[in-house]
C-alpha cells in the first residue's frame, strides 16, 4: 500500500511538472490503478520478450515500451490524456526520475 502511495505521489507530481490533461482525483487514481496493473501483468512478458531489441539498442527500446504502456493506460482512463506523444515521452522521463528519487528516499529511511 506504500508503495501505491509513492507511485500515485509520483503520477501526481509529474502530472503537474509536465501540465497534463485530466478531470480529477479520480482520474488520477484510476490512472495510478490501471498503470500498477499494467506494470504488475504485461510490461514484464513484454520486456522478456523484447529483451533482445532493447540489448540491441542499448535500452532506448524499454523507453518506447513505457511511452506505449502510458498511452495505453491513458486510453483505457476516462478524463485522462495526453496532448502528443512528446508529452508522454517527457512524462515518461519526469515520472521515472520522480519515482527514482521517492523510492530512493523510501529504502534509506528503513
Amino acid at each position: 500500500m506504500f508503495r501505491f502511495i509513492l507511485t500515485f505521489t509520483s503520477v501526481f507530481l509529474a502530472v503537474k511538472v509536465v501540465r497534463i490533461s485530466h478531470s480529477d482525483w479520480i482520474a488520477l487514481m484510476i490512472f495510478t490503478i490501471i498503470l500498477t496493473i499494467i506494470n504488475l501483468t504485461i510490461k514484464p512478458i513484454i520486456n522478456i520478450l523484447t529483451w533482445p531489441i532493447n540489448f540491441l539498442t542499448l535500452g532506448l527500446f524499454r523507453l518506447c515500451l513505457n511511452v506505449a504502456f502510458l498511452e495505453l493506460t491513458s486510453y483505457l482512463t476516462p478524463g485522462f490524456f495526453f496532448a502528443s506523444i512528446w508529452q508522454t515521452l517527457i512524462f515518461v522521463l519526469v515520472l521515472h526520475a520522480i519515482e527514482w528519487f521517492l523510492f530512493k528516499l523510501e529504502i534509506n529511511k528503513y
